[in-house]
């Protein structure tokens, strides 16, 4: 299944941090989990990089086009 993660950005915070542990737990579980975030990237995102995940930046066509 595919899971997208949507969230405001990656930078510390609460919110972030469960984005985070959602989108791992779901590709743990064997799913396609990627993330968007909406405004800007953050402090996790070279941690999620790291784990191979794919993170789209910024709701835009481009960004809309890769989702399809």
């Amino acid at each position: 299944m595919k899971i997208l993660t949507v969230i405001y950005n990656l930078e510390k915070g609460g919110t972030q941090r469960a984005a985070q542990v959602f989108a791992e737990g779901y590709k743990e579980l064997g799913h396609d989990s990627r993330v968007l975030t909406l405004y800007g990237q953050g402090s996790r995102y070279d941690y999620l990089i790291g784990k191979n995940f794919i993170i789209y930046t910024g709701l835009n066509e481009t960004s809309i086009l890769k989702l399809l």
